[in-house]
């Protein structure tokens, strides 16, 4: 869901009500709302304003609007990223751009004579108070054969250090599509896979990278993306479809990279300790889940001696040490006691350190 948002104003400091004064039948305003009616990937318009008159508008249009406080109206006292920022706060959306990402984007093509730019993306649980300051001299990054092994080994493990969240957050996440500007060819040439419904992305990603047309794929250190979400521990949110629904990308992807070696490899065998770990919490360690323990341990126990999970562990002896313990974890089916001993003792510490927060209060 893409949710465009229309920032106008009441005052004007050149032409006094230039967004509601005739123009072509119509006036601005309105002319722009039927624009972005006709683009179909929008799926909410949001007109942002202090006039009554301009939202009493857009409400006769059909459109959503926000009340915008006098203060965030004027460039004197608040800058346009605190513009934006304070409209985001005030509008539903899981996901924000940055005001400047497609300018950036475009001309990142043009200049670097790109197929792919990719930007950074910031994951919060918060919406962003303030938008940061658009930089200028930004760093870019053209993706050679070993630098495109080097993305293949972060969209599974996010090994690169480079690419790895900085003190604010920001990062290139790769795995994703998020913050991702193609070519429409590309984009044609490359869709998710019908049914496939988690993981769809990351092989999407990797299916882009490894395309035998080897696209120009660059990096622009330029901060274009929020990813905000709900729950921030995802590990913890029940879904009893997690099971089927991580054996589909886990079967499509082992006919690539199961018997793949080298650095790869190792990274993709971490993201399949990841998943097997998302399956503990997801599917059998969530409060919802209320079937008894032994019940929980049998059925996780047939899915491990399945396809294409049984193909995963009989590689367990080719792993270094530290993998292959937790590998143990999945062979000797102990890997939900296991957690289940790690969650009640991080319960314990958490109600310790609340207690001692609460002591110091009084």
């Amino acid at each position: 869901m893409i949710t465009a948002i229309i920032p106008v104003r009441e005052g004007s400091r050149r032409l006094k009500n230039k967004n509601v004064a005739p123009f072509a039948g119509t006036n601005l305003l309105i002319n722009k709302i039927n624009q972005l009616k006709q683009v179909k990937e929008i799926t909410n318009i949001v007109v942002s304003s202090d006039s009554d008159n301009m939202l009493e508008m857009a409400r006769l249009q059909g459109v959503s609007t926000h009340k915008r406080a006098v203060e965030f109206c004027d460039e004197k006292s608040k800058t346009f990223g605190e513009v934006v920022a304070h409209i985001c706060e005030n509008v539903d959306g899981d996901d924000i751009l940055t005001p400047w990402l497609l300018e950036s984007a475009v001309q990142a093509v043009e200049d670097y004579d790109c197929d792919v730019i990719v930007g950074m993306i910031n994951t919060t649980d918060k919406r962003p108070s303030i938008f940061p300051s658009r930089e200028k001299n930004v760093k870019f990054e053209l993706l050679d054969d070993h630098k495109k092994k080097e993305l293949e080994c972060h969209i599974f493990s996010k090994s690169c250090e480079r690419w790895r969240p900085d003190q604010d957050g920001w990062e290139f996440n790769g795995e994703g599509c998020w913050a991702h500007f193609l070519k429409k060819e590309i984009a044609l040439e490359n869709q998710f896979i019908p049914g496939v419904a988690v993981g769809e992305d990351t092989i999407w990603a990797l299916t882009m990278l490894n395309s035998s047309k080897d696209y120009r794929i660059g990096m622009l250190y330029e901060k274009w993306y929020y990813y905000i979400q709900n729950d921030y521990s995802v590990l913890n949110k029940y879904n009893p479809k997690i099971v089927g629904q991580l054996t589909l990308p886990v079967d499509i992807l082992e006919k690539k990279y199961g018997a793949s070696t080298g650095i790869v490899h190792a990274a993709y065998t971490d993201w399949l300790l990841m998943k097997l770990k998302h399956i503990c919490f997801r599917a059998y360690l969530a409060e919802e889940n209320t079937d008894p323990f032994n019940k929980k341990v049998s059925e996780f126990s047939k899915v491990l001696h399945t396809a294409p999970w049984i193909e995963v562990l009989n590689r367990r002896n080719t792993q270094p040490f530290k993998k292959r313990l937790k590998f143990f974890l999945y062979d000797k089916n102990i890997a939900l006691y296991f957690y289940s001993c790690l969650k009640l003792v991080k319960r314990k510490k958490y109600d310790i350190e609340d207690g001692s927060r609460n002591e110091s209060k009084n």
